[in-house]
């Protein structure tokens, strides 16, 4: 799973206004230069496939600052696509999202709200444990547009377009090989917005780099998560249970 999706399904109930792109202009690659040696070299970034395949389950502990009030987000995603997002605060759970890999719910402030039709097929794709790995097996289309800036770094960008055709854009690094930010552009019943995610501090873990800094910005607000702990394998399949 990509920590791109920690909030997304959060973001889309909360969040309705309008953000502008980070990238300025995006010039063409270099010849032999395709989304898939992109994404590959991203892979071998982290840690390699080998590495990879021997995780099973990835759960996150993370403290983060939503309109000036500290919470505390706990994800657990296992194979093949299982997750679980609890968000609150040490005394209080104000969100919980459940997905089971077939189906999935929202409870916030008591509201229980099933998760259907296109949010849940990008659920679907979103839960799947290092999903770059898997695009073509999921249905999804990634696309090299070229090269950019992005804070002041040179990146690759790749825009995917999942099944469920919520399309987003990923920035890559040139000179690491890591992913810097992505870009998802939302339309909703409310109108349309784009939330920002940018990602920095990679760290290794059993040889498997995650990124222990994760920034969000939606509207005009800025939500900062530092990662605390990060457990690997050790997540209950009970976890994702729906009852």
């Amino acid at each position: 799973m990509n920590t791109r999706e920690i909030l997304l399904l959060t973001v889309l109930f909360l969040f309705t206004s309008v953000v502008k792109s980070q990238i300025l202009e995006v010039k063409p690659a270099p010849d032999g230069i395709t989304a898939a040696t992109v994404i590959d070299n991203y892979i071998n970034a982290i840690g390699g496939k080998e590495k990879i395949s021997k995780i099973t389950s990835v759960s996150t502990w993370a403290k983060a600052s939503i309109q000036g009030n500290e919470i505390i987000i706990t994800t657990h995603a296992a194979l093949p696509n299982k997750f679980y997002m609890e968000m609150g605060t040490p005394d209080m759970t104000f969100q919980t999202q459940v997905f089971n890999g077939e189906k999935g719910y929202m409870m916030a402030m008591g509201n229980k709200t099933e998760i259907t039709g296109e949010r849940l097929e990008q659920l679907k794709f979103d839960a799947t444990l290092f999903n770059e790995m898997k695009y073509q097996e999921l249905g999804a289309v990634a696309e090299l547009l070229g090269v950019a800036k992005a804070d002041n770094a040179d990146v690759y960008v790749i825009k995917v377009t999942p099944k469920s055709g919520l399309v987003f854009f990923d920035y890559y690094d040139i000179k690491t090989g890591f992913k810097v930010m992505s870009e998802t552009r939302i339309e909703s019943p409310e109108g349309k917005f784009t939330m920002i995610t940018k990602y920095s501090d990679y760290k290794a873990l059993k040889g498997v780099y995650f990124p222990y800094k994760v920034v969000q910005e939606i509207a005009a607000q800025t939500i900062e998560s530092t990662i605390t702990l990060i457990q690997l394998n050790k997540v209950k399949d009970k976890t994702f249970e729906i009852q």
